[in-house]
């Protein structure tokens, strides 16, 4: 009895063995490249052991990046820049040499310069250094802005007298500038108000600043 059934297991045995290599058509280097493909520095696939899922990657360590490392700029850094462009367009300008400044300093110039025994000029003043009218601003540059055309710039003689005889579209933007001063008047000059020291009497100056 014993015999048979060592007979029947060594029989189960070859048939194993002989079934595990049936259809099998793995080579050994197959398996050892497969194996060392696998294997890391470490010999075991990964830290752990496991070969990691694609998939199973956290999304987060991929995708999430924060919105506001992006898009979020604060917006008073928008406004400064947006600030700093404007006064890059309107930038002060630097003092130049005086020009000669004639006569009559505060006076209504274009009563005079008509055009008949003193030449025609289309704009004309005179620049202090404050409403007052006690000093007078040389060097400066007084920018003219035309309706259409070119802008036009007048220097101030050393008594702060300007004017012009180039032809003028009105309304016109004046501007006075002597770095770091520089200011725009509010109102836009009509051809009634070329003769600056008209409205710009004693006690209310063109000046800067």
């Amino acid at each position: 009895m014993e015999r048979r059934l060592v007979a029947v297991a060594c029989m189960l045995a070859l048939g194993l063995a002989a079934g595990c290599g049936a259809g099998d058509d793995t080579e050994p280097d197959d398996v050892a490249d497969t194996a060392d493909a696998i294997d890391t520095s470490d010999g075991t696939g990964t830290d752990d052991g496991v070969v990691p899922d694609v998939e199973d990657v956290p999304e987060d360590t991929v995708e999430d990046v924060p919105a506001d490392t992006v898009e979020d700029v604060p917006a008073d850094v928008v406004e400064d820049t947006a600030d700093a462009a404007d006064e890059a367009t309107v930038a002060c300008i630097d003092p130049q040499t005086p020009i000669n400044g004639e006569h009559n300093a505060g006076r209504n110039c274009l009563s005079c310069h008509t055009g008949g025994g003193a030449p025609r000029w289309t704009l004309a003043g005179t620049l202090y250094d404050s409403a007052a009218g006690t000093t007078p601003v040389a060097g400066a540059t007084i920018v003219v802005t035309p309706s259409s055309g070119s802008e036009i710039r007048l220097v101030t003689g050393s008594n702060g007298n300007f004017y012009t005889s180039a032809a003028i579209a009105y309304p016109a933007t004046v501007r006075a500038s002597l770095c770091p001063d520089d200011q725009t008047m509010p109102m836009a000059v009509e051809s009634s108000g070329a003769a600056c020291n008209t409205c710009h009497a004693a006690g209310n100056r063109v000046h800067l600043p």
